[in-house]
């Protein structure tokens, strides 16, 4: 199927829903013996007149409509998401893209830190998932552009 969309995520016509969730989904590392399989994924955030990307890794529970990622407490990452809580999450696999238009917010409750702990964080965060470093950082699409 090939699917170009421009618009509110709301709008995403159903036929296209499924295709693009898993065309997101496959940001989500999967670390086999012979290295990690995903597609190539950039977050974008404000930081004073310009954009700064970064790559990033998925967590197992990002969806279409809800995106995670886990990132230092004192990261650029969180200080632009709290001076300005808007940004652009951007996933490639070389041929066709999705970039979602995001809010984003930092979560630091501990019980939602446990709740999306994978064990590949311990190499960020070896105090695990009580860590005082360790923050998530989640993301509500509200209009995408789709090309695949």
């Amino acid at each position: 199927m090939s699917i170009y969309y421009m618009g509110s995520l709301a709008d995403l016509p159903q036929e296209f829903t499924e295709e693009v969730n898993n065309f997101v989904q496959k940001g989500i590392p999967v670390f086999t013996e012979t290295g990690v399989e995903s597609h190539t994924v950039m977050l974008g955030t404000k930081q004073d007149q310009h954009v700064r990307l970064s790559v990033i890794n998925l967590l197992q529970d990002s969806k279409l409509w809800g995106i995670y990622m886990q990132t230092n407490r004192n990261s650029q990452k969180v200080k632009n998401l709290l001076a300005c809580n808007t940004a652009e999450i951007a996933i490639t696999n070389g041929f066709g893209y999705v970039v979602l238009e995001c809010s984003g917010e930092v979560i630091e409750d501990d019980q939602r830190k446990k709740e999306k702990w994978e064990e590949w964080m311990t190499e960020f965060h070896p105090e695990g998932p009580l860590s005082a470093d360790y923050v998530l950082l989640h993301f509500k699409p509200h209009a995408i552009r789709a090309m695949l």
